[in-house]
């Protein structure tokens, strides 16, 4: 018998940020003595069969799988239009951010995020309990369980999985998208001066085009351990994060961090990385760059950074406060 049904969203996201999430979710209610499903869902490509899936059948489908189950959770934010579908005993919802208007972008991106925020006004008081990666998070939303993204921290390494181009050779990584929040012109910007001061080459990790170096749309995590592994620096100059998964995945292998104090990041990272007061500004990012060329430097905030990856490790006990506060109590 299942006691848990997650929705884990998209097949194709299985491996994206929210996708581990979901997984590891999994995973810590599984070791804590309750059965736990992630269900996905395949949708069409074509975009009138795909509103039909996602607004009709898949809502009739999650009242008759809910109904067997003590708690049923959906993925993130924007399926909480699912909320008034679900029949199990509780209903809980994940909510990985709650980002303003002004960093949505323009176009598509904004329209969505416009609806995003009337639909969760709607229906995210229907769920019995919220779960979000953050403090921060937490205190925007103003309410919420807090359970933080989690990590296996191993130190074997990935060496072998490194692109053959990249063996020898001193970059900067960047891991994410081309969204607004996510402020990759900025990277951008700070990789052609370190490569015009300093020689570093730039990787990228993510559907995106550079304006030098290379980028890499697809990696397995072992190629991904590889490329943070032997990163001079990972930059993350985020404008916005609910958790900001890559810098404690960067952490974990051993890389140094550049990033911002925005939003998540200054209550994740605290003083385990180099954070730039202007996340906007190049020169920042470049004086950070300057300072790991000390070597004992660069070694201590390693090990900081390691450390710090510690209070993520992945537990059953991460998922304590989700149990105490639901009908999972009582089992």
């Amino acid at each position: 018998m299942v006691d848990i049904r997650i929705l884990g969203g998209y097949q194709k996201n299985k491996n994206t940020g929210v996708g581990k999430y979901v997984h590891d979710l999994a995973d810590m209610l599984n070791a804590s003595g309750f059965t736990t499903e992630v269900i996905y869902e395949k949708f069409s490509d074509n975009f009138v069969k795909r509103f039909f899936e996602r607004f009709l059948f898949l809502p009739l489908r999650i009242r008759k799988s809910s109904r067997s189950v003590m708690l049923t959770i959906l993925p993130d934010e924007s399926y909480s239009f699912l909320l008034p579908s679900i029949a199990s005993i509780q209903k809980s919802i994940i909510v990985h951010d709650v980002r303003p208007l002004s960093l949505a972008g323009g176009g598509y991106s904004l329209l969505r995020e416009y609806f995003l925020k009337i639909q969760n006004s709607i229906f995210l008081n229907l769920a019995d309990v919220i779960i979000v990666p953050s403090q921060f998070t937490r205190m925007s939303l103003g309410r919420g369980i807090v359970i933080p993204n989690v990590f296996e921290l191993s130190q074997k390494r990935f060496d072998a999985h490194l692109p053959a181009e990249l063996k020898n050779k001193n970059y900067l990584l960047y891991v994410g998208t081309n969204q607004y929040r996510k402020n990759f012109v900025t990277a951008d910007k700070v990789s052609k001066l370190a490569k015009e001061k300093y020689n570093l080459e730039f990787v990228c990790v993510g559907n995106l085009q550079p304006s030098q170096g290379v980028a890499y749309s697809k990696v397995n995590d072992m190629q991904l351990s590889a490329l943070y592994q032997n990163a001079f620096a990972l930059v993350n100059p985020s404008l916005f994060e609910g958790f900001g998964r890559v810098v404690v995945e960067a952490q974990k292998n051993g890389c140094p961090v550049i990033s911002t104090s925005c939003s998540a990041l200054g209550e994740v990272l605290g003083e385990s990385a180099l954070l730039v007061a202007n996340p906007t500004d190049s020169t920042d990012y470049l004086d950070c760059i300057h300072s790991l060329f000390d070597f004992k430097y660069r070694s201590s905030l390693i090990d900081k950074g390691y450390e710090n990856s510690k209070r993520f490790e992945k537990h059953y006990l991460v998922v304590k406060s989700l149990i105490d506060c639901t009908v999972l109590k009582r089992y």
